[in-house]
């Protein structure tokens, strides 16, 4: 891993992790994998970016039916985009991140959850409904500028989106249309297919988290908890990919 600043897991080698698997590993980006279960989902889906509005966004590319990571295996990481020069610091380092204007996390006041504030939301508080609009804007700025790049369809998914109802969804694609120089309407923007499983995921990885906070020695030597969590998920995931591919060949 060349880059983790958010679980201070930069270094860190699959070897470390895979070393109790029976199986070839590798490491994947997790916003790759959520693409590759649209490709799951959605047989039919050619070309897209996959935008996940989670409290750290980010993004995948899928070209002609398949993911495409690029030689860096970092393409689709819209969340360092510069979407406001000079704009509010990110955590990277940088100004103007779209991380820093996307996240669900800017339209939550101190205190607040997001299922409380699109609480508040539905029942028409101006003052949410205004915060609201202006992240909308962000993110439809957001979109408009990787379709200026990646002219494709375009997939809204993640902690935020299943939130977002039909109006919502229109709403978001008026503005990119509106944004959009060449008056370009013909693509799709829709919710991802696999955001009805979301909340089942984020359950899971919560107990994960759970079970993985407590102190432990390997090879007796103390893990820092945030290395635990990423071997715990990394584990836990391939373990649930598996079952699934195996679910697959039975069907």
């Amino acid at each position: 891993i060349t880059f983790g600043k958010i679980m201070n897991n930069t270094g860190l080698k699959l070897n470390e992790l895979s070393h109790g698997l029976n199986y070839p590993s590798l490491m994947i980006h997790d916003s790759d994998a959520s693409a590759m279960a649209e490709l799951w989902f959605d047989h039919n889906l050619k070309d897209a970016v996959c935008i996940y509005l989670e409290r750290r966004p980010r993004g995948a590319v899928i070209v002609d039916g398949s993911l495409y990571q690029g030689p860096n295996q970092c393409n689709g990481s819209i969340e360092h985009m510069t979407l406001i020069p000079g704009g509010n610091t990110c955590y990277c380092g940088q100004q103007g991140c779209m991380d820093t204007y996307c996240s669900p996390e800017t339209l939550m006041e101190d205190g607040e959850s997001l299922p409380g504030f699109f609480s508040v939301l539905e029942q028409g508080e101006q003052e949410h409904r205004e915060r609201f609009s202006q992240w909308l804007d962000y993110v439809a700025l957001a979109v408009t500028n990787i379709r200026s790049v990646l002219a494709g369809d375009v997939i809204i998914s993640g902690e935020a989106a299943q939130y977002l109802d039909d109006d919502d969804m229109a709403g978001l694609r008026e503005r990119v249309v509106e944004h959009t120089p060449f008056g370009t309407t013909d693509f799709t923007l829709r919710k991802g297919m696999a955001l009805a499983n979301y909340a089942i995921c984020d359950r899971f990885c919560a107990h994960i988290n759970r079970i993985s906070r407590i102190d432990c020695i390997t090879k007796k030597k103390r893990v820092p908890n945030p290395y635990i969590r990423f071997s715990a998920r990394f584990f836990v995931c391939f373990r649930l990919f598996r079952l699934l591919y195996l679910f697959s060949t039975i069907i």
